[in-house]
């Protein structure tokens, strides 16, 4: 929900003014908006994975409970690695596009930070045993601080 409300803010809200501007950073919301989604979705599922023995034992359904702790591990940071890696590349390519120095340098920037952050999630979430409920919920906290570095970068993303 907050990051369909921040697509719309900053639609109606842009940094600049006009029609044809306003579609141009329409444009560059769309992929920013899918991540943050994506990121957001991640998190929700992987906090519930430390938690499957007590959701359990009181017989609340989750998707770790009911898939189990890997598989949802595995999907929560697949997706998230495939939607950092995705944007990168969008990032980096509209670098090569972009109409000014300061533009490419930002973008280019922005696109070499999510690549490091695809790179960095897959690196780490192979150390991580999803039975070991500490070794996920370390990786778990390392996501939201990941999450606060990549709303971070938003300022950059024009």
């Amino acid at each position: 929900l907050v990051n369909i409300c921040f697509f719309f803010h900053a639609c109606l809200h842009g940094f600049v003014q006009g029609t044809t501007a306003r579609t141009s950073l329409e444009a560059y919301l769309y992929p920013i908006t899918f991540f943050f989604a994506i990121f957001g979705f991640a998190i929700a599922l992987l906090k519930d994975v430390p938690d499957t023995h007590g959701d359990a034992q009181f017989d609340v359904t989750t998707a770790s409970t009911a898939l189990g702790r890997h598989t949802v591990f595995s999907f929560a940071t697949n997706i998230l690695i495939v939607a950092s890696a995705i944007n990168s590349a969008l990032f980096l390519a509209a670098a090569f596009y972009s109409s000014s120095l300061f533009f490419s340098f930002t973008r280019s920037m922005v696109g070499l930070a999510l690549g490091f952050l695809a790179f960095d999630l897959q690196t780490k979430a192979a150390a991580v045993d999803p039975a070991n409920d500490q070794a996920v919920t370390q990786f778990y906290m390392r996501l939201w601080n990941l999450f606060y570095a990549s709303y971070f970068m938003l300022p950059f993303v024009r």
